[in-house]
């Protein structure tokens, strides 16, 4: 293994710090990717296509999901980036710009009237173009198109109303977890993150790579160590403000019926749990980051070794597979 003289690093110490199998957010070079995905496929427009009912059923499947993780939680670390849906809003938003027919023409009420007359399919309103009726409109669609186009108003109607409730359990139960009259318990206890010191054994593949990081890409033999730490993050309160925040902000969205205002809720709560996730990578990864976990776990400061990100996504695929890759892409949960 060559090590570039520019990097000035030591070999590889066989002792790497990363986050505990329970407090491992997604890493963050894989949200991204989910996130940008999840803005294009439920991006708000209220102009339909075929193209539609994929957004609508991939809405429905996002708030299934999020809905029985909200409600199948139990406060442990860091429940609150895992489990709650701060990426709901995407969803919520582009639901209600569809069912209003939002175009920035209607007023309060109009938009009202035209999410209270998807429930009455007899009823038609008027189309976003002023000299057509909606009716007008859907009459030029053929007889399959008309039929996907209600099953997708159905879809963005179903999941508009399951969201809605995970978000009001979820916000209850953050501040149920936030226990902070609760003495016996940590009363940050679901905003705890806790990092190991694992050993490598040294038949393990070692690569460096160009950024003056090592690299682990198999860790099937490597313990998951029982060396670790759980600590305050200095963002540790931020999780359940900043939560609180959006669905006070989605809640003020639905009474005025602003889809485009929610969706852009869902977008930076997204961005900012990928913020969280590069803070936490960095214990790993950030040479600063690493000398404070080392002080944590009263180690004389020899070394400063960091590990790659890629490293942290093979740690996270090795720990989880395919299962939470496919609920991270459909929710873009933490």
């Amino acid at each position: 293994m060559d090590i570039p003289e520019h990097c000035n690093e030591r070999p590889f110490q066989y002792t790497v710090f990363v986050p505990s199998r329970e407090s491992q957010l997604t890493p963050w070079p894989i949200g991204i990717p989910v996130l940008i995905l999840n803005t294009l496929i439920l991006y708000p427009t209220y102009k339909w296509n075929r193209f539609s009912i994929i957004s609508g059923l991939w809405s429905l499947i996002s708030a299934v999901i999020s809905s029985i993780r909200i409600f199948s939680a139990k406060k442990n670390q860091m429940v609150i980036a895992h489990s709650m849906p701060f990426s709901l809003p995407l969803s919520i938003g582009g639901s209600i710009i569809r069912l209003t027919l939002e175009d920035g023409g209607k007023n309060f009420k109009r938009r009202w009237q035209e999410l209270f007359s998807v429930l009455n399919p007899n009823y038609i309103p008027l189309n976003t173009q002023r000299t057509l009726t909606r009716s007008d409109y859907v009459e030029e669609l053929t007889g399959g198109s008309k039929t996907y186009y209600r099953i997708e108003e159905n879809l963005r109607l179903i999941s508009l109303i399951i969201d809605l409730i995970a978000m009001t359990v979820g916000v209850a139960r953050v501040w149920e977890w936030w226990n902070l009259f609760d003495l016996p318990d940590a009363p940050y206890d679901s905003t705890l993150d806790t990092i190991c010191r694992v050993e490598v054994p040294k038949h393990v593949p070692i690569s460096y790579e160009s950024i003056c990081a090592f690299t682990i890409s198999d860790w099937s033999d490597i313990p998951e160590g029982d060396n670790c730490k759980a600590f305050e993050p200095s963002v540790t309160s931020v999780l359940i403000i900043l939560y609180t925040c959006i669905y006070a902000g989605v809640l003020l969205g639905v009474v005025v019926m602003r889809g485009y205002f929610i969706w852009g809720l869902g977008f930076a709560g997204s961005a900012i749990m990928i913020v969280f996730a590069g803070l936490q990578a960095g214990y790993s990864t950030d040479r600063r980051s690493v000398l404070f976990v080392q002080e944590l776990f009263f180690e004389i400061v020899s070394y400063d070794q960091i590990i790659s990100h890629q490293s942290l996504i093979y740690l996270w695929w090795h720990r989880n597979g395919i299962a939470k890759w496919l609920i991270q892409l459909f929710t873009s949960h933490g």
